[in-house]
C-alpha cells in the first residue's frame, strides 16, 4: 500500500522545465533506489521503535513468573494440608475446595476446613518471612552497590535466584517431600535479593535513561506491563493447574526466568558506566558505605526538608503492607465459604484484576497525570482502592468479586507515581541508594503485612468475620491518604514561601 501512495506522489512531480505534464510513470520505470531507501527509513523507524525497549522483558518475565507462583504455591500448600487431614479433592476436577470428597459430617468437614485454612496461612506466613528477612539485607548493599558497578549485576541476581527456586518447588511435587522444604527455596531466593532488587535494579535502570518529566509514565508503563504479564499468568496458571496439575506452572516459570537471566547479561545494556577498575575495585560487595550511602538520602538537605522523603517512605509503606496483605489471604478467601471458587475461577478473577489495572494505570497516568498533581493522582488511586478492600470485605457472591476489580480500576497509579516523586528529589547517583532504600522500607512492611494479616486472618475466621481483614486494610489505606494530604499542604505551603523569597530578592 505505501508503494503505492510513493507512486501516486511521484506522478505529480513530474513536470517538464516548458511547462506540459510529463506522461505517469509506469511501475516497472521506478528507480529502484528510491524504493528501498523508503523501505530503509520505515526500517529505521521500526528500529527505533525496538531500541526503546530496555527491561520490559526482564520485567514481563520476572512479573508472570511470581504472579503465577503466588496462587499456585497457595493453592499446593492448601492442597498438601487439606490431604493430611483427610479432605481428598482433585485439583484437575471442576468441584472447589468447598466441595471434598464425603465426610462423616458437614460439621467435621466445616471445622477441618477451617484448620486447613489457619494452617495454610501460617505456612504462607513462613514463606514470605524466608524470603523477607534476607532479602531485607541484600537489598540494603546492593542498592548503592550498582549506582558504581552498574545495574546489570543486581538485576540478574534474583532472576537466578528465582530460578533456583522454582527448580527446588519442581523437586518438592515430583517426590512429594514435606512442604516445609520449600522454606529452603524461599531463603535462598531471599537471600539473592528476591522482589526488592528486582525492583530497586530496574527502576534504578529507568531512572537512569529517562528524564524527570516522562519518569513517571514510563514507570507507570512498567507497572502496566506487570499488571498485564500478571493478568496472563493467571489466566494460565488456571487452565495449567486445572487440567495438569501444579507442575507444568512451574516448568513455564523456570523457562522464563532462566530466559530473561539470559536477557540480562548477554543482549541488556548498561545503563550506568561501572567506574574505572582503579576505583571500582573500592566498591566491594560488603561495605558499610552501602549503608551510609541509603542514610544520606535522609540526611542531605533536600528541597522541602527531611520530613518529605520520610513521609513519602510511610506512605509507601503503608501501601505495601496492604498490598502484601491482600496477595497473602486472596486466594485462602475465594477457595473458602460462601465465594468456593476453583483454581480456574481464581485465575479468572486475578487475571481481571491486573487487566483493568494495567489499563487504569496508563490510562489514568497518561491523562489524570496532565491535569492533575502529583499528590491528587496518589488520592485518586488510593480511594480507588479504599472503595475495593470495603466491598470486597462484604462480598458473597462470585458476580459481585469479579466486579470489585473494576472498583479498584485506579489502584495501579500510586505506586509509580509515589516512586517518581520520590526519584525526583534525588541526583542521580542516588538513584540506585533511594530505590535501596524504598526496597528495604518495602521488604519491612512485607513482614509486617504478612505477620499482621496472616494472624488476623485465622482469627477472624474462628469467630466468623474474615472479611473484616480487608477492613483493617481499608483503615490502613485511609491513613496512607491523609498523609498524602498533609504533604501536600505542606508542599503548598512551602513554595509558596519560596515565591515570595524570590519576589523579594528581585531588584526594584
Amino acid at each position: 500500500m505505501f508503494l503505492t501512495t510513493y507512486h501516486q506522489i511521484g506522478s505529480h512531480d513530474d513536470e517538464l522545465e516548458d511547462g506540459s505534464q510529463s506522461q505517469p510513470i509506469e511501475e516497472k520505470d521506478i528507480d529502484p533506489s528510491k524504493e528501498k531507501l523508503y523501505i530503509k527509513k520505515c526500517c529505521q523507524k521500526v528500529e527505533s521503535y525496538f531500541r526503546q525497549i530496555t527491561v520490559e522483558p526482564v520485567i514481563f518475565c520476572y512479573a508472570f513468573g511470581i504472579i503465577l507462583h503466588v496462587p499456585v504455591i497457595q493453592q499446593y500448600i492448601h492442597k498438601r494440608i487439606s490431604e493430611e487431614k483427610g479432605l481428598i479433592y482433585n485439583s484437575t476436577e471442576s468441584r472447589s475446595s468447598c466441595e471434598p470428597f464425603p465426610m462423616v459430617t458437614s460439621e467435621d468437614t466445616k471445622r477441618i476446613q477451617r484448620q486447613v485454612q489457619s494452617e495454610s496461612s501460617y505456612m504462607q506466613l513462613g514463606l514470605v518471612f524466608s524470603a523477607s528477612a534476607p532479602s531485607l539485607i541484600v537489598a540494603l548493599i546492593l542498592g548503592a552497590w550498582s549506582d558504581h558497578v552498574g545495574r546489570k549485576k543486581a538485576m540478574g541476581l534474583p532472576l537466578f535466584g528465582s530460578a533456583i527456586e522454582t527448580a527446588l518447588v519442581l523437586v518438592v511435587i515430583y517426590l512429594k517431600l514435606p512442604i516445609t522444604t520449600l522454606l529452603i527455596g524461599a531463603f535462598f531466593v531471599g537471600s539473592c535479593g528476591s522482589f526488592p532488587t528486582m525492583v530497586l535494579s530496574v527502576f534504578s535502570y529507568i531512572a537512569d535513561i529517562t528524564d524527570e518529566s516522562e519518569r513517571a509514565f514510563r514507570l507507570g508503563v512498567l507497572e502496566a506491563i506487570a499488571f498485564l504479564s500478571g493478568m496472563l499468568s493467571h489466566l494460565t496458571s488456571g487452565y495449567l493447574v486445572y487440567n495438569s496439575g501444579f507442575r507444568p506452572p512451574y516448568w513455564v516459570i523456570l523457562f522464563l526466568h532462566t530466559f530473561a537471566f539470559f536477557y540480562v547479561v548477554f543482549i541488556l545494556p548498561e545503563s550506568r558506566i561501572p567506574v574505572n577498575q582503579a576505583k571500582k575495585s573500592e566498591f566491594k560487595f560488603f561495605s558499610v558505605n552501602h549503608v551510609i550511602a541509603i542514610v544520606h538520602i535522609f540526611s542531605k538537605p533536600r528541597s522541602g526538608g527531611h520530613w518529605r522523603m520520610a513521609l513519602l517512605m510511610i506512605i509507601s509503606g503503608l501501601m505495601i503492607m496492604c498490598s502484601i496483605g491482600f496477595g497473602s489471604i486472596i486466594v485462602l478467601y475465594a477457595l473458602d465459604r460462601p465465594l468456593c471458587c476453583n483454581a480456574i475461577m481464581i485465575g479468572y478473577y486475578l487475571a481481571l484484576s491486573f487487566c483493568v489495572q494495567a489499563i487504569g494505570a496508563v490510562l489514568g497516568l497518561k491523562f489524570l497525570g496532565n491535569i492533575l498533581s502529583d499528590h491528587r493522582l496518589l488520592q485518586v488511586g488510593m480511594t480507588s482502592i479504599i472503595l475495593s478492600l470495603s466491598v470486597m470485605a462484604f462480598v458473597t457472591s462470585r458476580q459481585t468479586l469479579f466486579a470489585i476489580p473494576f472498583v479498584a480500576c485506579l489502584g495501579g497509579i500510586p505506586t509509580p507515581t509515589i516512586r517518581a516523586m520520590m526519584s525526583k528529589m534525588v541526583d542521580p547517583d542516588e538513584q540506585g541508594s533511594l530505590f535501596a532504600a524504598i526496597a528495604t522500607l518495602e521488604t519491612l512492611c512485607t513482614l509486617v503485612g504478612a505477620l499482621i494479616f496472616n494472624s488476623i486472618y485465622p482469627l477472624f475466621i474462628q469467630v466468623g468475620m474474615k472479611g473484616l481483614t480487608f477492613v483493617v486494610m481499608a483503615v490502613l489505606m485511609t491513613i496512607a491518604f491523609i498523609l498524602v494530604e498533609f504533604v501536600r499542604r505542606k508542599d503548598r505551603t512551602y513554595s509558596a514561601k519560596k515565591e515570595v523569597e524570590i519576589a523579594e530578592e528581585e531588584p526594584g
